[in-house]
């Protein structure tokens, strides 16, 4: 089927079903929904058309194309053209009334796509590059506060706009506390931070661009009460350059020619560094049912988000170069603590090297998930996890398997 049929499917089910937003995509505890604020809309209006077209089946080159499209073609009083944030403006938007008009403006602008009004995107060249596998899993949660950024190449992220990260790749994994806010916040306005956050010192562009989606979010938090907070683990590719950087417990592995290493250190108090730049900070570490945590309450040092709980908890990322032919890294993890924490380096060696042994590349899509459900098995937390292959399918398997 090919991507205007696929579109035309996805227009006839938004029809019958008359979709409105499952959930306010900003909420918090004790609220039934909050407003957006005219900065974010733009960011929002993008993620909302672009998650119904991957529902029903469209690529994400093509969803998120479209959806900037849609973005531009909105009315002026909508608020999503492009807006630099200050942090000492901020314009709220009812939300309800926002994602009401999202839904009926979105249902023109898709006629006019299928009608061919309006152009269609096309797979980009070299989208296929770094292949991926993805993982996610509510598992005993009543919540799933896990979330991701899978941006193959980021052409399809302000597309018309002339920035120098085009040909760029951005993988990320996001695990939320206290609600899936801060998580979803970071996913939908992370890749406009690095765009916005363009300098000549590019080997801190992913610190610079968390840093900035920090004080985005404290500002929402201030004016509509974003609650809680989200680990961050982010991986941007670049001219066979991987600049990595974190926030929080969640990891990012490689695989080698015969281990699986860890290439980030968690933000939490097993690290006595982090225990006394908590405690210099005015924190406590209190003993909660057997595991010690910051003021009783979290067993991270350092998340986005949570602006009750600063300076003791803080937002500065850890970064890290890696040289994709210089390393050998065969591909890379990006977990939060529900897959990490309870699998060791060993055990997922142990498995992906099984399941290239036992399956053919052209089940590759399939890896995240055999580490995963191992995971499961002994996991009561949210499990997200995504592979990134960094040298061809037919090379690693040829590895592994000679």
């Amino acid at each position: 089927m090919d991507l205007k049929a696929i579109i035309a499917n996805a227009v006839l089910s938004v029809q019958e079903t008359q979709i409105r937003p499952e959930k306010p995509r900003i909420r918090f505890r004790g609220q039934k929904v909050i407003n957006t604020n005219k900065h974010d809309a733009r960011g929002e209006a993008v993620e909302h058309i672009a998650n119904m077209l991957k529902q029903h089946g469209v690529p994400i080159w093509g969803a998120l194309p479209i959806a900037y499209q849609f973005a531009d073609y909105l009315p002026e009083d909508m608020s999503t053209t492009y807006i630099p944030f200050d942090p000492n403006v901020y314009e709220s938007m009812e939300h309800t009334t926002f994602y009401q008009r999202l839904n009926e403006e979105m249902l023109k602008f898709l006629h006019g796509v299928v009608t061919g009004s309006k152009p269609l995107p096309e797979k980009p060249e070299n989208w296929d590059r770094y292949l991926y596998a993805v993982y996610e899993n509510r598992n005993h949660k009543k919540e799933m506060e896990d979330k991701k950024i899978i941006l193959p190449l980021m052409c399809v992220i302000e597309p018309s706009k002339d920035h120098t990260l085009k040909d760029a790749s951005l993988f990320g994994v996001f695990d939320g506390h206290g609600g899936d806010e801060c998580a979803t916040y970071a996913t939908v306005h992370l890749p406009h931070c690095l765009i916005d956050s363009l300098t000549e010192n590019s080997s801190k562009l992913l610190t610079e661009a968390l840093k900035d989606l920090d004080k985005q979010i404290s500002v929402r938090a201030e004016h509509d009460r974003i609650g809680g907070g989200s680990t961050s683990v982010v991986a941007l590719i670049r001219e066979g350059i991987i600049d990595i950087a974190w926030i929080g417990d969640s990891a990012i592995g490689a695989l080698t020619n015969d281990s699986v290493i860890t290439l980030t250190k968690p933000h939490n108090l097993d690290d006595p560094k982090e225990v006394e730049r908590v405690i210099a900070a005015g924190g406590m570490i209190l003993n909660v049912f057997g595991e010690d945590r910051v003021n009783g309450v979290l067993n991270i040092t350092r998340a986005l988000g949570d602006t009750q709980a600063r300076p003791m908890i803080s937002a500065e990322p850890s970064d890290s170069r890696i040289d994709i032919k210089e390393s050998g890294y065969y591909m890379i993890f990006l977990a939060s603590d529900g897959v990490w924490d309870v699998l060791t380096e060993e055990e997922i060696f142990e498995n992906v090297v099984s399941f290239i042994k036992n399956n053919p590349e052209s089940e590759y899509e399939k890896l995240a998930q055999s580490v995963g459900n191992t995971a499961r098995a002994t996991s009561t937390d949210n499990l997200m996890l995504v592979i990134v292959f960094l040298k061809p399918l037919s090379e690693i398997w040829q590895h592994f398997t000679s």
